[in-house]
């Protein structure tokens, strides 16, 4: 599994889900949900979903070029009784898994926390059987873009307390880095490695 993480501004994330959706036609589908909904297949619809959200939105992100199998749902019961569904990551797809971390108050004031990119592909289902399902190659083709979106303007983070390398901070957070805004990814802060 290939994992890109990255601090980002609502802007930032726009930027993603455009580069997606014009090039590759993508849906996204919100994990969690009472029903599970149509896919957002619009920069808009995904924009709205986003701003929408209670908790952070993480969705799965498919597309006819690459998805093979329809993504699979479970169903869990929430403590308050409502029934809610689930993309079973493993079965179905492929998709990409997309966690959109929104800038919030933290105890010193405004942060953004990291999110993340990364691809489950239904073939890990498959490794027990023995049987090896490649990657279709719009989906590697469209996580390099996706790279490359997340690169352009942005820069890599150092870790505040041990001095190591970090996620990439996206434009838009490397300015709100500048105004104030912490980044952070776990308990580590971050900060661009030009310090502003």
């Amino acid at each position: 599994m290939a994992e890109l993480q990255f601090f980002a501004t609502e802007s930032d994330h726009e930027s993603v889900i455009r580069m997606l959706v014009s090039k590759y036609e993508a849906a996204f589908v919100l994990d969690g949900l009472p029903p599970p909904a149509q896919p957002a297949s619009t920069v808009e619809g995904v924009m709205e979903v986003l701003r929408q959200a209670k908790y952070e939105p993480r969705f799965y992100v498919v597309s006819r070029h690459w998805q093979v199998e329809p993504l699979a749902f479970g169903e869990t019961k929430a403590s308050n009784g409502q029934l809610r569904h689930y993309v079973r990551s493993r079965d179905g797809g492929p998709s990409f898994d997309y966690l959109v971390s929104r800038p919030r108050l933290g105890d010193r004031g405004p942060q953004i926390v990291s999110s993340w990119f990364s691809d489950f592909t239904h073939y890990y289902s498959q490794l027990s059987l023995g049987t090896h399902i490649a990657r279709p190659t719009a989906m590697s083709d469209a996580y390099k873009d996706v790279r490359k979106v997340i690169s352009r303007g942005g820069e890599r983070t150092t870790i505040q307390e041990i001095h190591k390398p970090g996620p990439i901070a996206m434009e838009g957070a490397r300015q709100a880095f500048k105004s104030g805004t912490w980044l952070r990814a776990g308990e580590w802060h971050h900060a661009p490695k030009s310090g502003s």
